[in-house]
């Protein structure tokens, strides 16, 4: 199955000082890369970066889920590709920052032979 998303992520950053957008950002676009660009050969690998980089709700919602994660990628094995097509600060705080990422992924795995084009979002 080859599949073409568009995902809207938000995520709280720690950012260095106010107004200083750009680590937040470079943080922001690395952890959504990481989420939509996996394969069954570097699951396990993936999945720690994203644990390490993750914060806030998305951090809580990955634990809850991680038991299967790698299990699931390599017996259904899924690669994806993601890409992030911008992304912005949405909201600035003492030490943190909200970012939006919109990026693209195709997916495709052993499943499905045919191509469905699907939207995901986070909850």
């Amino acid at each position: 199955m080859v599949v073409a998303v568009l995902v809207t992520v938000l995520a709280v950053r720690r950012a260095p000082a106010a107004g200083d957008d750009e680590p937040a950002l470079v943080a922001a676009r690395q952890t959504v890369t990481d989420l939509l660009t996996i394969g069954p050969a570097a699951a396990q690998d993936t999945l720690a970066r994203l644990t390490a980089g993750s914060t806030g709700e998305f951090a809580c919602q990955l634990a809850g889920r991680s038991a299967g994660f790698v299990g699931a990628i390599r017996d259904a094995e899924v690669t994806s590709t993601g890409s992030v097509v911008a992304a912005g600060v949405a909201e600035h705080g003492p030490g943190r920052a909200v970012v939006l990422v919109s990026a693209n992924s195709t997916v495709r795995n052993t499943q499905s032979p045919r191509v469905n084009p699907a939207g995901t979002g986070l909850d």
